[in-house]
């Protein structure tokens, strides 16, 4: 099956279409003029225009992916308790972590370390927030 590029329905191969991978791709060995049908256009249809490589539609296109949202994971401490002490744990219990109160947090965003900051309680007593203290090379953080 094959899809016309200006139509998104598949249509079914043609029988007398060559088997090879470069099917229907003009021939880089062939002299000018090759590859052009029998009205002169070429035989290659023009690509999609989500495929054609125009400054105004790619810039537009790359722009996008800021839309996306990206979860930020704020990590307080951590803990590495043996399995007998996790089974343990009921209501009320205390897991020590490795932090002080007043230790920065880590912003993390797909398991690394973005940011740090300090957390504080949001102004309009709606919860809590993190104030940046400190932004991570991201750069320096992938050698690591």
């Amino acid at each position: 099956m094959t899809t016309d590029p200006q139509n998104t329905e598949p249509k079914a191969a043609s029988a007398d279409m060559d088997a090879s991978p470069n099917a229907g791709l003009p021939d880089p060995n062939a002299s000018a003029g090759a590859g052009t049908g029998p009205d002169g256009a070429s035989a290659v249809p023009d690509a999609p225009i989500l495929e054609r490589r125009d400054e105004a539609g790619g810039a537009k296109f790359k722009r996008s992916i800021y839309a996306l949202p990206v979860t930020v994971d704020v990590v307080v401490g951590s803990a590495r308790p043996t399995v007998t002490e996790l089974l343990g744990l009921d209501e009320g219990s205390l897991l020590a972590l490795d932090r002080g109160i007043e230790d920065p947090v880590d912003l993390c965003v797909d398991g690394r370390v973005i940011a740090r900051g300090e957390l504080v309680e949001m102004e309009d007593g709606s919860g809590i927030g993190v104030r940046i203290t400190q932004v991570v090379d991201v750069a320096e953080d992938a050698l690591a």
